[in-house]
């Protein structure tokens, strides 16, 4: 579950609730911000330039200098470390040139920043946030497009800026260098401070363009099939900007595995406060005409290797931190947001997996193969939860007040689960050969008058881990037999993974949530569906 402040559990639970949402939509071609490399031409000690296009849009340090009429005494400015830990600290570029008494730079020392892409791309649009703890923003300014010929393509001066957030309408192709050039702020004798530059446009939808939303979250336990986390997000398109058919529209520059954030907020004592529900990513590109209405359909980054598919280095033993290292690296994704219980990671299992193994199948068998199931975080990251470890604490009640409906309750009795364990075995005749095959270990309790399930892994080497990983599986549907659906109010702080108590006639039993989808209408009513065993 994640951490939410007093105020946001008093306010969600209350009798009569108001709830919003918002959707950032990063339009801009995947790796034409992650991989550019941005110079200046004068830059103040205290930047990092890395900074500018980490992706993080807000600091909370307002650092002070000598700048005429900026260092207010209200307790609030912090003089700069000689030494500052840029891992805790967001500070952007900050031009080296000061602006005269009336916010212009001199022609000589007009901050200019040059981003220089990786690829040609097909940009719309430019957006640049400048620090607004201190309220101050260029006021006029001017952008360049410029292709590998080193021609400018497109050209756009802004002037009478009054946004510290400025999103740019511009549009061109074949684009391989920025190039944009401070000449105004709004404020006598400072120095040009950005946070971050996005190439490309950032799209906020609010409820106001928000037609609907829907968040379908899921954890799966023991099963080898991946059933991916999406939302869908269906906005107004009166405008036409996303109708294939507008030659004037951006359809033609939309591409997969472009960046949607969404947030929904919770109206509180204290005004409207947020609630991440994460970082996806556009995976299906609409091919008929969207008039009225344009819908996105995103998935988080594991759910774009579809046609990934997972090789094996050999045919050996080895562990699920290697078997992980590998599937996370073809998925482009760190290890450092993957999280694996070092008791887990030394684990041994085989490292071939058999020929054209989907790579999110192999997501899914490695989990099963270590006895866990993948939870994966609204913040980004990737965590293996050992099964051993479910129920120990719940984090949220369905309890009959916040339930439209009493749950669903059925029981699945299950004596018995079969694991398929894979090897290779040595054959002696034709001077020797391998051939990788698979036997079935069947673990059943004393009373065997239930159901069986069938579980599998092609990371199980046979033997020991087999029989263990049967045994494991049988304790956790034999102990935990009850599956609960409702349909209630919902907290959106509450992940997949979590452990919730759910009400019935007859007392409260302890579940894990594995299946959930939020729904918000342009209404602006949010409920929540939530299904689980326990």
């Amino acid at each position: 579950m994640l951490q939410t402040s007093t105020s946001w559990d008093k306010a969600i639970n209350a009798n009569a609730r108001t709830n919003d949402i918002s959707v950032q939509f990063q339009f801009s071609p995947e790796g034409a911000n992650e991989n550019a490399v941005i110079s200046v031409n004068n830059s103040a000690e205290i930047s990092d330039l890395e900074q500018v296009k980490d992706g993080i849009w807000d600091t909370s340090t307002r650092y002070t200098t000598l700048e005429r009429n900026f260092w207010l005494l209200d307790g609030g400015m912090e003089i700069p470390p000689a030494v500052i830990d840029y891992s805790e600290k967001e500070i952007g570029y900050w031009s080296k040139a000061i602006a005269d008494e009336t916010g212009t730079f001199a022609t000589a020392n007009k901050p200019a920043v040059s981003i220089v892409l990786d690829n040609v791309y097909d940009l719309v649009g430019m957006t640049i946030k400048f620090n607004d703890l201190y309220n101050e923003f260029a006021t006029d300014f001017q952008i360049l497009f410029i292709n590998i010929r080193n021609q400018v393509v497109a050209r756009k001066t802004v002037t009478e800026n009054k946004d510290n957030f400025a999103v740019v309408d511009l549009a061109a192709q074949g684009v391989k260098q920025i190039k944009i050039v401070i000449n105004k702020f709004c404020l006598p004798f400072r120095r040009c401070r950005m946070l971050e530059i996005f190439t490309g446009e950032v799209k906020l939808f609010t409820s106001k363009e928000i037609i609907s939303f829907e968040f379908n979250g899921n954890v799966s336990i023991f099963e080898s099939a991946f059933d991916c986390p999406n939302f869908s997000l269906t906005v107004d398109n009166s405008r036409g900007d996303y109708d294939v058919l507008n030659p004037q529209g951006v359809f033609a520059y939309l591409s997969e595995k472009m960046k949607f954030s969404a947030k929904i907020g919770t109206l509180t004592e204290a005004g409207m406060e947020w609630l991440s529900l994460g970082d996806f990513y556009l995976y299906d590109i609409p091919t008929s005409q969207q008039q009225e209405t344009a819908t996105f359909n995103c998935k988080p980054k594991i759910g774009l290797t579809d046609d990934v598919v997972y090789v094996a280095s050999d045919n050996e033993l080895t562990t699920v931190q290697h078997i992980c290292e590998t599937i996370f690296g073809l998925a482009d994704i760190s290890m450092n947001d993957v999280i694996i219980p070092a008791s887990v990671a030394t684990k041994t299992v085989n490292n071939y997996a058999g020929d054209n193994v989907a790579l999110t199948d192999a997501f899914m068998q490695i989990a099963i193969a270590a006895g866990c199931f993948w939870k994966i975080h609204r913040k980004g990251t990737y965590e293996m939860i050992p099964v051993s470890t479910l129920f120990e604490n719940s984090v949220y009640d369905i309890d009959y007040d916040n339930s439209f409906s009493k749950s669903a309750i059925t029981r699945q009795n299950i004596t018995s689960v079969s694991t398929t364990a894979n090897y290779f075995k040595t054959y002696s005749w034709n001077d020797g050969y391998q051939n990788w095959t698979s036997e079935t270990i069947t673990e059943t309790t004393p009373t065997d008058n239930g159901g069986n399930m069938k579980i599998s892994s092609a990371f199980v080497r046979f033997g020991q881990d087999a029989t263990a990983l049967a045994k494991l599986a049988l304790a956790y549907y034999s102990q935990h037999p009850l599956t609960f659906q409702t349909e209630c109010r919902g907290d959106p702080a509450v992940e997949c993974g979590d452990i919730v108590t759910v009400e019935t006639d007859y007392g409260k039993f302890k579940a894990i949530l594995t299946e959930q989808k939020i729904s918000f209408d342009d209404s602006r009513f949010l409920t929540t569906t939530m299904a689980g065993r326990g």
